[in-house]
């Protein structure tokens, strides 16, 4: 059984591509893991995330600062930590 967060789940009820944990662990680990060992620019955030309209969970909560410098449409749920793209 797989178990949505409730803002993953409101997202997608709402027809967004979310990317939580398992979407970053599956599609992305790879530049994820470059980034955590040597750091990311804004265009790595901008490109790994081409195509997502919301990000959720780990990892991006420990660069919330730099995807919203990179991403600046993005809205910050602060409370949770979610990324809402502009839709």
């Amino acid at each position: 059984m797989l178990l949505l967060s409730e803002a993953e789940r409101c997202l997608s009820l709402l027809g967004c591509s979310v990317y939580d944990a398992l979407e970053s662990s599956h599609y992305i680990h790879r530049e994820w893991n470059k980034m955590v060992r040597e750091g990311g620019s804004s265009n790595d955030f901008q490109r790994i995330y081409e195509g997502a309209d919301a990000v959720t969970d780990l990892p991006c909560f420990n660069f919330w600062e730099q995807l919203q410098e990179a991403l600046p449409e993005v809205k910050v749920n602060n409370e949770k930590l979610s990324f809402c793209f502009d839709m």
